[in-house]
């Protein structure tokens, strides 16, 4: 059953991101998001009874202490996102595949409970009907295939390149009657915290190079017949964090704001361990891991509604 300290943590979630008037600008019927967990409106929570990732400190099944970067540029832009348009899920690669599928056991889910990748959950949204032609689709993933690569060996990204597999359900979603697209590039996957001055760190900023030169060169490939692909780039969305981290209040860049072992992989039901006293998240540019810190989504929505305007207008 789930706890009342988890309804109330969904509700605050929601109550920090006052909807807006529709913008002009952006004449969408509505945002549908496939995707990892940075853009993860808290698909996990239903799955797990909250309790992966566990909730609180993470908000409400999403893999950071807020709303994400999609809900705020909901927000800022009037464009509905509904929950049951954002497949996102947290540890999804590009491709079919999600990083969780070795915690299944662990985490009491049963064979047919689908864990897909950014392709998976695409088939899954078009399973249900064509696509909306008046609606922005929003595609951005491909953390989890170098960093399961560089760790693990797999994905093979050589066979299986993440450009590819997103250029695959670009039009996949074109050939559905999807008319417009937003694809996000990925930050220099060898500077974050987890590979920056390891012997892992030069193929990590080689595999993000590989993967948003493949991106750039397909998007306009496929802004034709009156569509349009829009590229967001990660790396000065994240950036733009960076440059306004005084006005957002963020201080901390060194360490994320939970411990990585507050998820115990083992036993990853078990109730999270003490968060660290006298810390305030919104302060932190990590939540978890690499996962954004709450503030940091709100700075990648505000750079992605600019980014959508200026597309807006150089189209019209």
């Amino acid at each position: 059953m789930i706890s009342r300290r988890i309804l109330l943590s969904s509700a605050l979630a929601l109550a920090l991101v006052p909807q807006a008037k529709a913008d002009p600008m952006l004449p969408y019927s509505r945002f549908v998001v496939f995707g990892d967990g940075l853009s993860d409106q808290g698909r996990w929570g239903p799955l797990t009874d909250y309790r992966y990732p566990p909730s609180p400190p993470f908000a409400a099944g999403r893999w950071t202490g807020g709303p994400t970067w999609v809900e705020h540029l909901s927000a800022l832009s009037g464009v509905p996102l509904e929950a049951r348009d954002n497949h996102a899920m947290g540890g999804a690669i590009t491709g079919w595949w999600n990083i969780n599928e070795p915690l299944r056991a662990a985490l009491g889910l049963a064979a047919d409970v689908p864990l897909p990748g950014l392709r998976g959950q695409v088939e899954a949204a078009l399973a249900a009907g064509p696509a909306d032609p008046e609606a922005l689709y929003i595609l951005w993933a491909g953390g989890h295939d170098i960093g399961n690569w560089l760790d693990y060996g797999q994905p093979d990204i050589a066979a299986e390149p993440p450009a590819a597999n997103l250029r695959a359900a670009a039009l996949r979603l074109i050939g559905a009657g999807a008319r417009h697209i937003l694809v996000g590039t990925m930050p220099d996957m060898g500077a974050t915290a987890i590979y920056a001055g390891t012997d892992k760190a030069a193929r990590a900023t080689a595999a993000t190079e590989e993967l948003n030169a493949g991106i750039r060169a397909w998007a306009p490939e496929l802004s034709t017949n009156g569509g349009q692909v829009t590229v967001l780039d990660g790396a000065a969305a994240f950036g733009s964090a960076f440059a306004r981290a005084g006005e957002l209040g963020i201080t901390v860049f060194d360490e994320a704001y939970l411990p990585y072992d507050i998820i115990d992989f083992a036993n990853p039901l078990a109730p999270a361990r003490p968060v660290p006293e006298g810390r305030d998240p919104n302060a932190y540019f990590s939540f978890w891991a690499v996962s954004a810190g709450p503030q940091v989504h709100r700075a990648i929505a505000d750079y992605a509604l600019v980014a959508l305007r200026v597309a807006a207008g150089q189209k019209g």
